[in-house]
């Protein structure tokens, strides 16, 4: 919220969704003095796709800004992005932006976009947008009928930047302007969310592309569902996964490589990748 109200362009209002929490949410008097803020309570907990359309149907500016409670915006953030999205036409329904990736108490990688980049192709490969870079209007949020929950509980930002670049346009600015905490979770939910994402949103429309692509798209998905396996501990498995994505499109030694976090462990292999990021 602090990182909200220093903003160079102030929000029209401030909307912070309580998703169950227990207890509930009690903000200082300092942060409810700082602006327009409204606190609305779920309970019991709807989840992120849930919390985040509560937050936009209690909103009534044309433009949403999303931002999760462990990531902050830096103080140009909205000003850079609205500045750029109101000198665009209508079918460019939203903006993003570069973030620096960070995990607890350090940062470990700065990513920046690539304006020219076709969004409905690098979607189809890995994530393309967070929900904290991203500023929206509000006509486009409301045809798309928000994020959709699905039967997993990660990868609604995911199935929403998909369909939202399939309907509209999508505008980058080219600058850092968020700082995203990734947050933990336990390897397995990760691997069976990551698996139900691919089955339900990633496997229809790698079926209608050009089989040599769809070849490759889905070795690719091997081989990330293989790290996720290995990051379980479950190396057997995690190994044929890996030697299947090889086998699937050997042009690229990716699974071959991570072939050896399935020999030495994970910890060894974070050690020897940590090592090598130092040189």
């Amino acid at each position: 919220m602090r990182s909200a109200l220093a903003q160079t362009h102030a929000p029209a209002e401030i909307v912070v969704v309580d998703d169950g929490s227990d207890p509930p949410l009690e903000l200082s008097p300092e942060l409810v003095a700082g602006g327009p803020v409204t606190v609305v309570r779920l309970d019991p907990s709807v989840g992120a796709a849930g919390a985040r359309n509560a937050g936009a149907s209690r909103s009534s500016a044309p433009l949403l800004a999303f931002l999760d409670d462990d990531d902050e915006w830096r103080p140009e953030k909205l000003a850079r992005q609205v500045a750029v999205l109101d000198g665009l036409p209508a079918d460019v329904a939203a903006v993003d932006c570069g973030y620096d990736l960070c995990d607890p108490g350090r940062p470990v990688r700065r990513v920046v976009r690539d304006p020219g980049r076709d969004l409905r192709v690098t979607l189809l490969e890995r994530p393309g947008v967070l929900p904290s870079s991203l500023v929206i209007r509000r006509t486009a949020f409301e045809d798309l009928e928000g994020f959709r929950a699905g039967r997993v509980p990660r990868t609604e930002d995911w199935e929403f930047s998909l369909r939202l670049a399939e309907r509209f346009r999508v505008a980058t600015v080219p600058e850092v302007l968020l700082r995203w905490n990734r947050s933990t979770a336990p390897p397995g939910l990760v691997l069976d969310c990551y698996r139900a994402f691919v089955e339900d949103s990633l496997e229809p429309r790698l079926a209608a592309l050009d089989p040599a692509e769809a070849t490759r798209l889905r070795a690719w998905h091997q081989l990330v569902e293989g790290v996720y396996l290995a990051q379980a501990g479950r190396r057997s498995e995690a190994r044929a996964t890996l030697w299947r994505a090889w086998r699937a499109h050997p042009r690229t030694p990716r699974p071959l490589l991570q072939l050896g976090r399935t020999v030495v462990g994970e910890r060894v292999w974070e050690r020897l990748r940590r090592m090598a990021a130092r040189r």
